[in-house]
């Protein structure tokens, strides 16, 4: 009987040891749990630091030529293809910062619908899309300045 009493001994230590460990790491669950909790709210309530105190609303030329370029491309949401106007042709979208909340350049923004541009707050918004739109806009501005030029 002795021949078994040290295995034993000694797998009930590892067991112990093993516990120990798992009660240590248990202890910091629910801070964790917490800090995670209060990040996702800030997200949520659109209070982040990111978001508060650097964000910046793009000039009227800014807002100006993106409802050109909307209204030129279709008039539709890149994202999701709802309508951006409403039956009056005014824009009824909103203008999203798709790089940071404090970049309002023309390259850093474009036009969303308001869903859009919600959900894109919280998580970002897929990047071939955005690049895609300014490239369009980039053609179309091209297109609109050539015209204006040969117009006057």
């Amino acid at each position: 009987m002795r021949f078994l009493t040290r295995p034993l001994a000694r797998a009930v230590n590892r067991a112990a040891a093993g516990i120990e460990r798992l009660e240590r790491t248990l202890e910091h669950v629910p801070a964790t749990l917490a800090a995670i909790a209060e990040r996702v709210g800030a997200i949520e309530h659109g209070v982040g630091k990111h978001l508060t105190h650097k964000r910046k609303t793009p000039n009227a030329a800014t807002r100006e030529a993106h409802i050109e370029a909307a209204r030129a491309l279709g008039g539709r949401c890149p994202f999701c293809d709802v309508d951006l106007f409403d039956e009056h042709g005014t824009f009824k979208g909103e203008v999203h910062h798709h790089d940071a909340a404090s970049d309002a350049r023309i390259e850093a923004t474009m036009p969303t619908c308001g869903d859009c541009n919600r959900s894109f707050n919280a998580s970002p918004a897929p990047r071939a899309l955005i690049e895609a739109y300014h490239f369009k806009r980039k053609r179309l501005n091209g297109a609109l300045f050539s015209r204006k030029r040969t117009a006057a």
